[in-house]
């Protein structure tokens, strides 16, 4: 359950279902992410209904930190997508179409290259999205029930590759996925008898 709370309150946060907002770069201004461009994905892939760019999160493992001890520790792994249509016109977020350069390359990189940093901003060691995730408006950990609180932020790890994804012919996307470690649970096992 921990891995699914991890994913489910770092959507949120990046959604803006806290008091502060995580405004990303697009075209001449900033958006806000919301259902329909920020959203848990297996595999990180984009949805039909996704804008002109999508934040995909998708759970990257979970690993035991110290198994010999008495206590169980955990650290999880995220991975955040992020992804952007292709195609000779896009659109601005006035629903515009706004027209691309030739040098169809530089200008996807650079869009991508906004959203990858205002990703990596929201998310690197930030321990007000952490308490705001231990919070009562989130999972008001530590519960019997969710078990104890996350200790850790998110921390960037680095990136992966370009990589290039296609529904159908009208349909394809560019993107590239983003490397998260850190939020380390600690869970006591039964007592030793």
């Amino acid at each position: 359950m921990s891995m699914s709370l991890a994913l489910e309150y770092t959507r949120n946060w990046l959604q803006g279902l806290n008091s502060s907002t995580c405004d990303i770069r697009w075209g001449d201004g900033t958006v806000k992410l919301n259902k329909d461009t920020c959203y848990l994905g297996w595999g990180g892939r984009p949805q039909h209904i996704t804008n002109q760019f999508c934040i995909v999160l998708d759970d990257g493992g979970v690993a035991a930190t110290q198994p010999e001890n008495y206590f169980q520790s955990e650290t999880y792994t995220l991975l955040v997508y992020v992804w952007r249509r292709t195609g000779r016109y896009s659109e601005d977020r006035l629903g515009q179409q706004m027209y691309i350069s030739d040098d169809l390359y530089t200008t996807y990189a650079k869009s991508l290259e906004k959203l990858e940093r205002d990703i990596i901003v929201n998310l690197h060691n930030n321990y007000t999205m952490l308490t705001w995730v231990n919070a009562a408006g989130q999972a008001n950990l530590p519960t019997e029930a969710n078990g104890d609180a996350f200790l850790n932020p998110w921390n960037y790890r680095g990136r992966g590759e370009n990589e290039v994804f296609a529904m159908d012919e009208e349909n394809s996307w560019l993107g590239r996925s983003l490397r998260f470690d850190g939020f380390l649970r600690i869970q006591k096992q039964g007592d030793a008898q």
